[in-house]
């Protein structure tokens, strides 16, 4: 599921890209061809982007005139909105295909799919829609009190009252379990029992939460995992409950999250409203590596998809496909969806050498690093994918730059990638060395 961060990170990657560009627009798989057609005639001119939640509108028109069309996008489950410097193959999938045409550099395509793709008039269909959806914590415009409202009128448990996009809009099953874990809510508490101050603190929670899934492209936000969700013990040690509600799977922590027999709130000072929106959010992370920290954490893809594409992810998921053909480790993660390979630590030169060594451009003669730290990471690469051949030239390179001085360090890089031949060769040196030594000379 795509969430509301996701959609927002989409947004403010296309107002750089595409916002005030004039665009050409078709329906590859013919199921926006009308839409397209709209876009057009309008005169195609990108001229605003604005997200609700999982609800995202993009502002057609002529340009210095109001929009006339505005196009809905919801990606459901899945789905992607990619922007392209160079244009991959159409996929079947794709419901909007649109392309720069005012001559301006960079030249750029965006492919979209998604579950909903729909037109319309901004007063017929972006304002009635928007309407109905409840206050958004990534949005500047965003209105806590509305949240509170809601949350005072409302019997349902505040799991239920949460995940409700009328009242609360971009949270979803995952952000639901989070946010009420740090707020130290239990789920199945009613909402309209909850004191203003517990209530703004579920708000900031979840301001604080999604910015952080916002800027670093990770539900987990910052954390290492999650606090709560799909775990048996929490982050706090306790015990986790986990039941359906409204259908969906959520967690609570029996040590942290207690319910309470309520019968009406008790008055408590409120605290100070933490500030919503994306603007002030600054380190937001790229979209390759956003995929990269979600494998490093043990999120996957598939706990929340990512939706934002560009020439980056494409790339590094080509790199990990050529590599796959050179490698039984890295081919069965292929088999198993998880080929995607972490190579934003390295350097742009190690990951050079190993996509050039996989095309047979890379021989003994020709494998020359500029740094001991370069011929480092291509070893990392390459001792994680299976590439003996490779992993041997890193471990000739090592040899040969061996010194008094750097010996240790390349001892603990044999230990640390399995080179044992070497290893030995190495301690062997350093023993024959200190043995060549005579007390006087010692002294």
């Amino acid at each position: 599921m795509v969430e509301g961060d996701g959609c927002h990170r989409i947004a403010a990657q296309h107002r750089k890209q595409l916002v005030g560009r004039k665009l050409a627009a078709r329906s590859p798989n013919g199921r926006f061809r009308a839409g397209a057609q709209a876009i057009i005639k309008c005169g195609g001119v990108l001229l605003k982007i604005e997200v609700h939640g999982k609800n995202m509108f993009y502002f057609f028109g002529a340009e210095g005139k109001a929009p006339s069309v505005v196009v809905h996008v919801h990606f459901g489950l899945a789905g992607a909105f990619a922007v392209y410097k160079e244009e991959p193959q159409v996929g079947s999938s794709i419901r909007l295909r649109l392309e720069t045409t005012d001559g301006q550099a960079p030249h750029l395509v965006a492919h979209l799919s998604a579950m909903v793709v729909k037109h319309g008039k901004p007063e017929s269909l972006y304002k009635p829609l928007v309407a109905k959806l409840g206050a958004d914590p990534l949005r500047e415009d965003a209105d806590p009190e509305s949240f509170v409202s809601a949350c005072a009128a409302a019997k349902k448990p505040v799991g239920t009252v949460l995940m409700d996009q009328s009242v609360c809009a971009g949270v979803g099953n995952i952000y639901r379990t989070e946010i009420l874990y740090e707020a130290a809510i239990h789920p199945n508490q009613p909402a309209n029992t909850l004191t203003r101050a517990e209530v703004l603190k579920l708000w900031n929670t979840a301001v604080k939460q999604m910015q952080a899934g916002y800027k670093s492209g990770s539900i987990w936000g910052a954390k290492a995992s999650s606090f709560c969700y799909d775990k048996k013990q929490s982050a706090c040690g306790g015990k986790v409950k986990h039941w359906k509600m409204g259908g969906r799977s959520i967690y609570a922590c029996q040590k942290r999250q207690r319910l309470e027999a309520r019968k009406a709130p008790k008055e408590s000072k409120a605290p100070s409203l933490r500030r919503s929106g994306t603007l002030h959010v600054d380190g937001v992370v790229s979209a390759v590596k956003a995929e990269n920290k979600k494998r490093r954490t043990g999120e996957g893809l598939g706990v929340q998809h990512v939706a934002l594409k560009d020439d980056e992810t494409r790339a590094a998921a080509l790199a990990a496909r050529v590599l796959a053909a050179h490698s039984e480790t890295l081919a069965k993660r292929l088999q198993d969806g998880q080929a995607e390979l972490d190579f934003h630590q390295a350097s742009h030169e190690a990951v050079d050498y190993v996509v050039r060594f996989c095309y047979g451009e890379v021989k003994q003669d020709s494998f020359q690093p500029s740094t001991a730290k370069v011929n480092e990471e291509i070893l990392k690469i390459s001792s994680e994918c299976g590439l003996p051949t490779l992993t041997e030239l890193c471990a000739v390179r090592l040899s040969s730059e061996a010194t008094t001085a750097n010996v240790v360090q390349s001892v603990r890089l044999c230990e640390e990638f399995g080179l044992s031949k070497l290893r030995e060769a190495l301690v062997k040196g350093i023993v024959e060395a200190l043995e060549g030594l005579s007390f006087s000379s010692v002294v």
